[in-house]
């Protein structure tokens, strides 16, 4: 799990979510594109200096070529300044070339330091995880009649009104321990159903786009 810390184009800070994919590229959400990223791996407290943490900058930020603010290609890589130092707080995920096709009540998690809820506005300290469920496409056609199977997932907490919320855009779910998804977004409300990028829709420009960072890494 990554946690990005952003400086935007109008210098507001502001967080996102990602997940490391090799020792030099973190997968977020192409929405969390920002004019300085510093990316803090393997912490639990993000508002503490633990040991386990790792902060390295991020020198390139790669978007999706057609992503254009919508629902849609809402990807992006991020080229880390120098490699991460593999342990067992930080470690990559390998990233399946074709993953198992969810089914409407497939069981995943969900990650990030968001908000709490939609009435409290303080972001989390600590890392939360939440279990979602995989909605029939039907019903999410009710709650975003543009929603497009193929490009996203569409998942809620059923046994609670909580889900992922502002501040946990681009972060990982999980499902049967694959990586399926990127946070989007959903409702302003922060519960009820929510909407996740495909990981496995974008599987080949993710490949491709490793290989063309421009961006040199930096040594220790």
């Amino acid at each position: 799990m990554a946690f990005l810390n952003i400086t935007s184009y109008d210098k507001q800070e502001v967080r996102c979510g990602g997940i490391l994919i090799s020792e030099n590229f973190v997968l977020t959400a192409a929405h969390c594109k920002g004019s300085k990223i510093v990316v803090t791996l393997g912490a639990h407290n993000i508002d503490e200096r633990e040991e386990s943490q790792q902060k390295i900058d991020v020198c390139e930020q790669i978007q999706h070529p057609l992503y254009k603010n919508d629902d849609s290609k809402d990807i992006m890589l991020l080229k880390l300044r120098r490699k991460a130092v593999p342990n067992q707080h930080v470690l990559p995920i390998r990233l399946s070339q074709s993953g198992p096709k969810l089914k409407t009540g497939d069981l995943c998690n969900v990650a990030g330091w968001g908000r709490i809820n939609k009435f409290n506005y303080r972001m989390a300290s600590k890392l939360q995880e939440l279990d979602m469920k995989v909605v029939a496409p039907d019903e999410c056609t009710k709650a975003f009649p543009n929603y497009n199977t193929k490009e996203l997932i569409c998942a809620q907490n059923f046994t609670e009104p909580k889900s992922s919320c502002w501040g946990d855009s681009g972060g990982p779910l999980f499902c049967d321990q694959y990586l399926h998804g990127l946070v989007y977004g959903g409702k302003g409300d922060c519960g009820g159903p929510r909407l996740f990028t495909s990981v496995f829709s974008y599987i080949k420009w993710i490949n491709s786009s490793l290989k063309k960072p421009k961006c040199k890494i930096e040594s220790y």
